[in-house]
C-alpha cells in the first residue's frame, strides 16, 4: 500500500506520521525505518516527534542509497555491480582515453590535445564515471539503446546533440565490450530487475524479509528508479511517503501525457484542453521546477493507493504580513498580484544586499538578536538558517556566533573529521604556491603546532618573522620556476628561511655569506622556536617532492598515514578517525587492484 501524504505545512505532515505511529508493530523491538535524505531532516524530525509524542526513541533513519541496499539484501536482491561502480568506472574510462582511434571519439582527443594530458585524461575520466553513473539510474533506456547500437531520439535534434550522443554511445559500447558478457548488467539494469520481481512476487510472501512498515520524510525528488522500487515494495508492505508541497492545485507542465496520466488517475477530475491552461504562479515558475517534475513523476508511476491531503486553507481576514499573502498566492496557484498590502514594519519577508559572506552572517546575527528580543518566546530551536551550501559559510560562522549556541548540520566527511581536513589542507598546500598567510594559517592548529613542539605564544613570534624578512610565496627559485613565472628567489621561503638561519649563526648584520642578509633579530630561546619552525618547513618541502610523483594507489596509504603521523599530534580521537579513514582508503586500494586485474 502506497499512501502519499501532501501539505502545503510541515506540521500538518508530523500530525499524519504521528497517527501512523500509533499503531503500535508486532514487534515493541522493532526500530521505526525511515528514509531521510539528509542530517538536518533527521534532527528536525526528531525534536518534533520527541515534542508531540512525549518520547521518541528506537528508530533508524536512513539516506536513500543505504535504504535502498539495506532493504535488497534482505531480499536476495543484487543491486550493485562492483564493476560498474564510480570508482571502477573511472579507472575504465582512463584506460579508454589513452587509446582514441574511433572517429566517433574525435571531440575528446581533440580535448586531451596539449600540455598537462595526464591530469586532463584523469579529470575527464573523473567527469565521464560521473556521468554514465547518473545515465545507470535517471536514464537506463538509453544505454541499453546504445548497447544494441540504436540512436535515442530527442524532442530537439541539433548538430551538437547529434554529436554528442555519437561519441557517449561508442564509448558506452567499448566500455560494455571490455566486460564479461555474464556480467555486463549494469546497476540500471539490476534495479529494473529487482523491481519486476517485488511486482511479480506473490503478497505475504517476502513479510518476514521486510520492515513493518517505511515512512519518507523530507524528500522533494528521486529518481525514476529509486521511485519505482518504492511503489513496488508498496505491494507487500505500507509505504507512507510524506510530500511537502507548497500549491494544492495540479502545477506540473501542461503536457499531453501527464494530463492524460492525471485524468486516468483521478474519477472526478475534468478533462482539460491542452489550450485551456491558466498560468501557474510566477514564483512557481520560475523557482518550483524541480517540484513540477517530481509531480509529474509522481503521475508517470503506478495509481497512488491513498492519497492523504490536509492544505491549510488561505488566510483571509485580519492584516496579512506579505509573506503570507505571497503564501496563498502560492497555494492557490495564483498568477500574482500587484496590489500587495503591507505595512513600514512588516518584517515577514526582508532582503539585505550583503558585499562579503562575513558580512552576510554578521547581518544575520544582528537580526536574529532582534527577533529573540522582540518575542520572548522564541527559542534557539525554533530557529533554521539554510544556504545552498553551509560549509562556504563555515569559518564565519564560527567566528560571528561564538557566543551563540548552534550546531551545523550536513556537513561533508572533510569537514567532520579534523585529520582529513588538515592532511588534505597540508596536501594542497605543498602543491600549491605556498602564500605565507596558508602556511602560518596551517602551522596555527593546535594538533600541528604542537606536533613541532610550538606554543601559542610561539606563533607571534614566527609571524613576526614572516613579516619583517618579507616571506610572500614560493618555497624557492625552482618552486617558481616549475610553476612557469621564472626563477627568482626573492620573498620565498627558502631566501627568507635563510636570512634567519643566518641570523641565528652570525653576531652582526654586516657579516655577509653567499650574499644573504642575516635576520639577527634572534636571541636566547627563541633559537628553540625558530628550529622547530624550519622543521615544519622542511616537512612541507619534502612533501612537495614526494606527492607531486606518479606512484600506485596501494602506496598512497602507507605515504598518508606517515604524513599524519609527522604533521599531527597523536590522541586518542585522531586516532579513530584515522581508523575509519584507513578503511576507506582500503576499499579504494582493492578497486584500484581490480582495474589493474582487469587491464591485464
Amino acid at each position: 500500500m502506497f499512501v502519499l501524504h501532501t501539505s502545503n505545512r510541515a506540521e500538518n505532515l508530523i500530525e499524519h506520521l504521528s497517527k501512523i505511529l500509533e499503531a503500535p508493530q508486532k514487534d515493541v523491538f522493532t526500530k521505526e525505518l525511515f528514509l531521510v535524505q539528509s542530517q538536518g531532516m533527521e534532527r528536525w524530525l526528531s525534536q518534533q516527534l520527541a515534542d508531540n509524542r512525549g518520547l521518541w526513541a528506537n528508530f533508524e533513519y536512513l539516506f536513500p542509497a543505504h535504504f535502498f541496499n539495506q532493504i535488497s539484501k534482505k531480499l536476495d536482491l543484487p543491486l550493485e555491480q562492483d564493476l560498474f561502480s564510480r570508482e571502477n568506472l573511472l579507472w575504465k574510462f582512463e584506460a579508454q582515453l589513452r587509446d582514441l582511434k574511433s572517429s566517433e571519439l574525435q571531440p575528446l582527443k581533440d580535448y586531451l590535445q596539449g600540455g598537462n594530458s595526464d591530469r586532463k585524461r584523469y579529470q575527464l575520466a573523473q567527469q565521464l564515471a560521473y556521468l554514465f553513473d547518473q545515465y545507470m539510474f535517471m536514464r537506463p533506456d538509453w544505454l541499453l539503446a546504445w548497447q544494441r547500437g540504436e540512436k535515442v531520439s530527442f524532442p530537439l535534434e541539433s548538430e551538437v546533440i547529434d554529436q554528442a550522443q555519437a561519441w557517449q554511445s561508442t564509448l558506452w559500447q567499448q566500455l560494455i565490450g571490455m566486460i564479461d558478457p555474464a556480467k555486463s548488467k549494469h546497476r540500471g539494469e539490476l534495479w529494473l530487475d529487482a523491481i519486476e520481481h517485488l511486482k511479480n512476487e506473490r503478497v505475504g510472501s517476502l513479510e518476514e524479509s521486510l520492515p513493518e512498515r517505511i515512512s519518507v520524510l523530507g524528500i522533494n525528488t528521486l529518481s525514476p528508479l529509486y521511485l519505482g522500487y518504492l511503489q513496488a515494495l508498496s505491494k507487500h508492505i505500507p509505504v507512507h511517503f510524506f510530500l511537502l508541497n507548497p500549491c494544492q492545485e495540479f502545477w506540473a507542465d501542461s503536457n499531453k501525457a501527464v494530463k492524460a496520466q492525471l485524468n486516468k488517475q483521478s474519477v472526478n477530475t475534468v478533462s482539460v484542453n491542452e489550450t485551456d491552461v491558466s498560468p501557474i504562479n510566477p514564483l512557481l515558475g520560475m523557482l518550483g521546477q524541480q517540484g513540477r517534475d517530481f509531480q509529474a513523476l509522481l503521475l508517470e508511476q503506478e495509481s497512488n493507493e491513498i492519497e492523504i491531503s490536509s492544505f491549510d486553507a488561505p488566510e483571509t481576514e485580519g492584516c496579512l504580513t506579505i509573506l503570507r499573502q505571497i503564501q496563498n498566492d502560492i497555494l492557490q496557484n495564483q498568477s500574482g498580484r500587484k496590489d500587495f498590502n503591507f505595512s513600514d514594519t512588516d518584517q515577514s519577508i526582508s532582503i539585505h544586499a550583503c558585499h562579503t559572506r562575513m558580512r552576510e552572517i554578521e547581518v544575520l546575527k544582528d537580526q536574529l538578536i532582534a527577533g529573540f528580543d522582540g518575542d520572548l518566546s522564541l527559542s534557539l530551536r525554533d530557529v533554521v538558517v539554510m544556504a545552498p551550501d553551509i560549509q562556504l559559510y563555515l569559518p564565519y560562522i564560527n567566528a560571528v556566533f561564538d557566543d551563540i549556541p548552534y550546531a551545523v548540520a550536513d556537513r561533508s566527511l572533510r569537514q567532520t573529521s579534523q585529520l582529513l581536513e588538515l592532511l588534505l589542507r597540508f596536501f594542497e598546500l605543498s602543491q600549491s604556491r605556498m602564500l605565507w598567510d596558508e602556511v602560518l594559517g596551517l602551522l596555527e592548529e593546535p594538533v600541528v603546532r604542537e606536533r613541532f613542539g610550538l606554543f601559542e605564544a610561539d606563533m607571534l613570534t614566527v609571524s613576526h618573522w614572516v613579516q619583517a624578512t618579507r616571506i610572500r610565496w614560493g618555497e624557492s627559485a625552482d618552486h617558481r620556476a616549475s610553476l612557469g613565472v621564472g626563477a627568482f628567489s626573492e620573498n620565498s621561503w627558502e631566501a627568507g628561511l635563510e636570512r634567519l638561519l643566518m641570523g641565528y649563526a652570525v653576531p652582526s648584520d654586516e657579516q655577509f655569506s653567499d650574499g644573504v642578509l642575516p635576520f639577527t633579530d634572534i636571541e636566547g630561546s627563541q633559537a628553540q622556536i625558530l628550529g622547530n619552525f624550519y622543521a615544519f618547513f622542511k616537512l612541507l618541502k619534502r612533501a612537495r617532492k614526494q606527492l607531486g610523483q606518479e606512484r600506485p594507489l596501494s602506496q598512497w596509504l602507507v605515504i598518508i598515514r606517515e604524513y599524519s603521523g609527522l604533521l599531527l599530534l597523536e590522541n586518542n580521537e585522531l586516532q579513530r578517525q584515522w581508523d575509519g579513514l584507513r578503511e576507506l582508503f582500503e576499499n579504494l586500494t582493492e578497486s584500484a587492484e581490480v582495474h589493474t586485474q582487469s587491464l591485464s
